[in-house]
């Protein structure tokens, strides 16, 4: 509001959701308290809190320089979810639950990296492009993302048939430390539990962990994994 107000527009800069204090860019996606509820349930609090009234281009470029690109990622994510509901409010919606706005962010985040990442690590091995199963089956991809900066581990699936079209996809957060090998354990076990769950059947699964294939082909027993494994199996 403040920015439009500077530029020639007659309109009230209070901010439209906490009526307030005057609405910068900062304010509404940083430090609007409604914002901040949203911010406290994240790994990145402590380090925003000390700067969420900085403007928001320079808490940008400082957070590049303090988390994991993939941390970052995760940052300009919530910061986009939390500007739609500041829209949705200024155009007559109503204020989601801040527990709600997070935790549909965090799913579709890792749904957004269940769709996009699988293809860009089948590159990274040799392959130029996703590659569809044989005619009359589906495949599942899928993908584990770990944030080193938090106890947290974000997985994806994705079932497409063999023209391409996505049929469903699931992204979950799941709260812990793991190993990227558990990591990619539970990101097929849940994998194999949504294609269950849809009743999906004659499906091909891909994954880039080879490690983790090759634990389920060996029928490795191991000591945190086995019981995963067996819920794959």
């Amino acid at each position: 509001m403040v920015s439009l107000n500077h530029r020639g527009i007659d309109c009230d800069v209070t901010c439209p959701r906490c009526t307030d204090v005057m609405e910068s860019c900062s304010h509404a996606i940083l430090d609007c308290p409604i914002s901040q509820m949203v911010w406290r349930m994240s790994w990145f609090w402590k380090v925003i809190e000390k700067r969420r009234t900085m403007p928001f281009a320079d808490f940008l470029r400082i957070m590049s320089l303090e988390v994991t690109l993939e941390d970052l990622a995760l940052v300009c994510w919530l910061a986009w979810k939390l500007w739609c509901e500041r829209n949705k409010v200024v155009h007559g919606g109503e204020e989601g639950d801040p527990q709600a706005i997070f935790d549909l962010s965090i799913a579709s985040f890792g749904e957004w990296q269940a769709l996009h990442r699988a293809p860009i690590q089948s590159q990274a091995v040799g392959s130029d492009a996703w590659s569809p199963p044989q005619s009359g089956y589906l495949k599942l991809n899928i993908d584990a993302s770990i944030f080193p900066s938090s106890d947290h581990i974000g997985i994806g699936a994705a079932i497409r048939d063999d023209k391409g079209s996505i049929l469903g996809a699931v992204a979950k957060s799941i709260e812990g430390s793991f190993s990227p090998f558990v990591a990619e354990c539970l990101a097929l076990r849940e994998g194999l539990r949504f294609a269950k769950e849809i009743e999906c059947a004659n499906i091909e699964v891909e994954t880039d962990a080879i490690n983790v294939v090759s634990a389920v082909v060996d029928n490795r027993e191991l000591s945190m994994e086995g019981p995963i494994l067996e819920d794959v199996k």
